[in-house]
């Protein structure tokens, strides 16, 4: 099942320093061996397979219940604007 997709940018820096060209026996340095720059840009999907299904309550009501709540109900009080201290 897909459980997430969205856009991803890459970068990659590499140096290679043997090669196994056609026609060669085995493995061959390189010669002047030099940084190559690989860039990637495209859309990334992520599967989850295997595991298992959450049931019963969903993971947010699980939350401890002595926890203090940060959010406000209702208009916040506007505040008042404090008139400028005396400089130099």
């Amino acid at each position: 099942m897909l459980t997430a997709i969205g856009p991803v940018i890459a970068a990659s820096v590499n140096t290679f320093f043997t090669e196994n060209a056609p026609g060669t026996d085995g493995f061959q340095d390189v010669p002047n061996s030099r940084a190559n720059f690989f860039f990637f840009s495209g859309i990334q999907g992520r599967f989850d397979f295997g595991g298992t299904m959450p049931t019963g309550k969903r993971v947010a009501e699980h939350a401890r219940s002595d926890m203090p709540r940060r959010f406000v109900v209702g208009n916040l009080p506007e505040e008042q604007p404090q008139p400028p201290e005396p400089g130099f």
